[in-house]
């Protein structure tokens, strides 16, 4: 039988910097937190996987490159990106990637590079399997609205 294990601090929530667990885990809520970028331009554009890994982009003005920095580079391991894009009158997005200032090339579903909607939200979904000391990556969009 596994163990329970109950995190308490007074005042609010416990914070780790990381936390592994084997097994099964349980939880009865979760929230995860999101970096807001807003007027993200031409060149690249650089989001911190450390704060988090659900990116909300608003007014931007350009197509760029996305860099995603601090993403661990643990063999084997999956890390999900997700990245939320407020469109304008002229829909804007990556026009390539990077992890940890590395280019990866991404694989999208039915071979088709998303290029947004405009004035819809587009959501795009990045899963990043480490095998080695190789990037495998794919990649899907939605769109709402």
């Amino acid at each position: 039988m596994g163990q329970t294990v109950t995190l308490v601090k007074q005042g609010g929530n416990p914070t780790f910097a990381s936390l592994a667990v084997n097994g099964s885990t349980n939880f009865s809520s979760t929230t995860e937190l999101i970096t807001l970028k807003n007027g993200l331009g031409a060149g690249t554009n650089t989001f911190d996987y450390a704060n988090s890994a659900i990116f909300y982009l608003s007014g931007s003005t350009s197509n760029s490159t996305f860099n995603i920095i601090n993403v661990p580079v643990t063999s084997p391991t999956a890390t999900s990106l997700t990245f939320l894009i407020e469109q304008g009158a002229t829909p804007y997005s990556a026009s390539a990637y990077q992890i940890n200032s590395s280019a990866v090339t991404v694989k999208w579903v039915n071979s088709l590079t998303p290029i947004g909607t405009a004035n819809k939200t587009d959501v795009i979904g990045i899963t990043a399997f480490r095998s080695g000391s190789a990037w495998n990556v794919l990649g899907s969009l939605n769109t709402f609205g």
